[in-house]
């Protein structure tokens, strides 16, 4: 369900794809993600670099955060914490230059540093965006669209490291499909794959899924564009972590980890208490769980189990 696969040049290299996903108990919610990237742009001879992100079904309102989303001082601005729990998760993990770059300790190997890092937002890049790479849909048409292409770029020709954050969200109907549900025990499974699991998903269920019935055209494209990607244009991230966020909803039971493959390490014993002296964190004391995958090929398998609302599993068994 979640994760992303990740297309481009070689001439980049990703350092860390880190996401925080944030479940709740009610289907309505559904889930929100924040997707860090750390990444490394050596010399290039075209025009134009772009990273492409792709993930199954349809993500929603996607953005890229802000200079003021990545303000290192505000603690209380009525968003969600992405950038606060990115600088805190470990301690010690960023340190900011005199000369405006970063140096970032992506994992917990205090050996492994990324050193002049910029940051990338709309507000510092000229040019620099991110776009659906395949918008031409209607909106019913894109609800049921295989997959997601995001474009990112374009990167400045000279190279240098860079961290850049989007936010999107996954409601219905992806969420329904992609998320099942166990009305009798009141949970819900989240599947995480890793990357390279997600290639075999999209060719195996959604684009046959799109290819059935007399709506399947709009996707021609889809599947033009997927069968297009060459294995050597696949990027597998250095690192992939998943940060998942368990929302209070009153129920005592709380989000867990089921199953996980062993290239896949749970290093969420190394998240200093210091991490919820933030007041929207407080508010889930030690319920983030946060997990690691340094595996060339990032063949991972997450499975975590949360509950179904009791209103809202009310709702649905009357």
């Amino acid at each position: 369900m979640m994760c992303l696969l990740c297309v481009g040049d070689r001439s980049l290299r990703i350092e860390l794809v880190e996401e925080i996903l944030r479940f709740s108990a009610y289907r309505k919610d559904g889930v929100h993600v924040g997707t860090n990237l750390v990444l490394t742009v050596t010399a290039y001879e075209g025009p134009y670099l772009y990273l492409k992100l792709i993930h199954r079904r349809t993500l929603d309102h996607c953005r890229l955060a802000t200079t003021d989303d990545w303000d290192k001082h505000k603690k209380e601005d009525g968003r969600f914490p992405y950038s606060y729990i990115f600088r805190n998760i470990l301690e010690d993990r960023v340190l900011d230059k005199p000369d405006g770059t970063l140096t970032i300790r992506p994992a917990p190997d205090r050996e492994t540093t990324v050193k002049d890092v910029q940051l990338i937002t709309p507000e510092n890049t000229a040019g620099f965006h991110l776009e659906d790479e395949l918008p031409d849909l209607s909106e019913k048409e894109r609800d049921n669209a295989p997959f997601t292409c995001l474009r990112i770029g374009p990167f400045p020709r000279a190279g240098g490291s860079y961290l850049l954050r989007f936010e999107c969200h996954i409601g219905e109907p992806s969420f329904g499909d992609l998320i099942p549900e166990d009305m009798e025990t009141g949970t819900r499974i989240y599947k995480v794959y890793g990357p390279d699991h997600i290639k075999n998903h999209i060719e195996s269920y959604d684009l046959p899924r799109c290819s059935v019935g007399s709506d399947s055209a709009p996707y021609q494209k889809h599947r033009e564009f997927f069968q297009g990607i060459k294995p050597e244009n696949m990027i597998m991230p250095a690192r992939y972590q998943i940060i998942a966020v368990d929302n209070p909803n009153g129920d005592p039971r709380q989000l867990q980890a089921m199953d996980l493959t062993n290239d896949l390490r749970d290093i969420t014993n190394q998240i200093p208490p210091s991490l919820y002296d933030h007041p929207v964190l407080k508010q889930i004391q030690n319920r983030l769980h946060w997990f690691t995958s340094e595996a060339p090929g990032n063949g991972f398998f997450l499975q975590l189990s949360g509950p179904i609302a009791l209103a809202e599993l009310c709702d649905v068994t009357r």
